[in-house]
């Protein structure tokens, strides 16, 4: 896991301070796109339906364009 948050802060550009969220943001993802044994996602497993892709958003931008 820490290797993927280290990837995703040092291509964010964000600073180590934000290694908490970007934890958060690395788990969050891996929870819809890592799949089992069984061949579902835990987000399959937990609500029954696959996650829509469309609603992923990158780590680190902002949410409203300044």
């Amino acid at each position: 896991m820490n290797d993927g948050v280290r990837v995703l802060l040092q291509e964010s550009g964000l600073p180590y301070q934000f290694f908490s969220f970007a934890a958060r943001h690395w788990m969050h993802n891996r929870n819809r796109v890592a799949k089992g044994q069984d061949g579902r996602t835990p987000y399959e497993r937990r609500f029954g339906h696959p996650y829509e892709a469309r609603l992923k958003r990158k780590h680190g931008l902002l949410p409203f364009g300044i």
